[in-house]
C-alpha cells in the first residue's frame, strides 16, 4: 500500500513545463507528451478516444490519481498513453511500447547522423519556417531497425501505407496523433521481406507519401515526426532481453490533475493536486502521530498501532471531509 500511495503522491513537486522552457517541436525529439501540454494550455484540443479498451496501467495509473479515462480530453488521453508507453493504430488498438539502450519515451526520435551511419540515405523538404524536414530514400529494414531505439507489442495492420518509416520534421502548433503502423515491403532486387513498425504523429489524410514533400493543406506544409521500431514478431533475442518498461513522468500526473481532476481549492491548486498533497503526508508521518478527522479537527487515537487508521481511511476521511 506504501508503494501504492507513494506512485500516487510523488508527482505533487513535479516542475511543469513553461512556454518559456526551451522546447522545439521539430521532429528531432518524441516528447510527445510536452507538445501535447503546450497545445492544451495554448488552447487546443483534440477528440476522445471511441472504443478504445483503456490498458491496465495506465487504468492503474488513473486510479492512483483519482481520476476517470471517460472525463479526460482527448488531447490528456493520447498524452497519458505516450507517456506510459502505449501507441494506438489505426483501429484503436492499444500497444505497448518498450525502451531500448535507456532511452525514453522523450528521445526515440532517430537523429540525421544515426539514420546514415547505418547506411540509409535520406531526401529533404524545405519546411514554411524555412527548416528541414528529413525522411528516408533508400534504406533497407535491416538497416533501419539498426538505428531503432524502441519496441512495439506486434499487432494487425491491413492497411496499405506508402509512408516514409523515418522522418523528423514538425508543425509547432500541431497537435501530434500518435498511430503505430506497420510498413512491410519485399525487396525488389533481393526478395527479401521486411517488417518495421513506425509510431507516426499525423492522421492519415495529413502525411505525404514516401519521397513527397507536404503540400499546404498537408500538416501546413510541415513535415512529421516518424519513429522506427522493433514488432514483436520478428525481433532479435538481444533486442528482446534489452527491452524496457516505461515509467510514466510525474509532471504528466501533475498536470492532469491539476487541470482535470475537478473542483479548485484555494490558491487556485485542484482538489486532486491537494488530496495528494495530503496522502503523501499521512504516509510520510510518524505511525505514532496518525490521526481521525470528524469534522471538528484532528483527535489523536495514541500509540496502539492496532487503533491507527490506514492511510487510505484517512485520506477517505479527508475526502468527506
Amino acid at each position: 500500500m506504501i508503494e501504492r500511495l507513494l506512485t500516487s503522491a510523488s508527482y505533487v513537486d513535479a516542475v511543469l513545463p513553461t512556454t518559456n522552457t526551451y522546447f522545439a517541436f521539430d521532429g528531432t525529439n518524441s516528447d510527445l507528451a510536452r507538445q501535447l501540454y503546450l497545445r492544451a494550455k495554448a488552447g487546443a484540443n483534440a477528440p476522445q478516444f471511441k472504443s478504445l479498451s483503456v490498458p491496465t496501467a495506465v487504468q492503474d495509473r488513473l486510479d492512483g490519481l483519482g481520476l476517470a479515462w471517460k472525463d479526460l480530453p482527448g488531447i490528456a488521453q493520447r498524452a497519458v498513453l505516450w507517456d506510459s508507453g502505449f501507441g494506438v493504430t489505426s483501429t484503436n488498438d492499444v500497444v505497448q511500447i518498450w525502451t531500448l539502450s535507456g532511452h525514453s519515451m522523450t528521445d526515440l526520435a532517430v537523429p540525421l547522423v544515426e539514420f546514415q551511419d547505418v547506411g540509409c540515405v535520406e531526401t529533404n523538404c524545405t519546411q514554411p519556417d524555412n527548416t528541414t524536414s528529413w525522411s528516408n530514400l533508400y534504406c533497407n529494414g535491416d538497416q533501419m531497425l539498426r538505428a531503432a531505439r524502441c519496441v512495439v507489442e506486434d499487432f494487425t495492420d491491413k492497411s496499405d501505407i506508402h509512408l516514409a518509416m523515418w522522418e523528423t520534421g514538425g508543425n509547432p502548433e500541431v497537435v501530434p496523433a500518435p498511430t503505430v503502423r506497420k510498413h512491410a515491403w519485399t525487396d525488389e532486387s533481393s526478395g527479401v521481406q521486411y517488417n518495421v513498425v513506425a509510431v507516426h504523429t499525423l492522421e492519415l489524410d495529413d502525411e505525404p507519401a514516401y519521397d513527397e514533400c507536404a503540400s499546404s493543406s498537408q500538416n501546413g506544409g510541415y513535415g512529421s515526426l516518424v519513429l522506427p521500431c522493433y514488432t514483436t514478431a520478428d525481433v532479435p533475442d538481444a533486442i528482446k532481453s534489452a527491452r524496457e518498461s516505461v515509467q510514466g513522468s510525474a509532471w504528466v500526473s501533475r498536470w492532469l490533475v491539476e487541470d482535470y481532476s475537478g473542483g479548485v481549492t484555494s490558491g487556485n491548486e485542484s482538489s486532486g493536486l491537494n488530496l495528494a498533497r495530503r496522502r503523501r503526508e499521512v504516509d510520510e508521518s510518524d505511525p505514532l502521530e496518525d490521526s481521525l478527522i470528524d469534522g471538528e479537527g484532528f483527535h489523536p487515537l495514541g500509540h496502539d498501532p492496532e487503533k491507527r487508521p490506514t492511510a487510505d481511511q484517512v485520506v477517505k476521511m479527508l475526502q468527506e471531509a
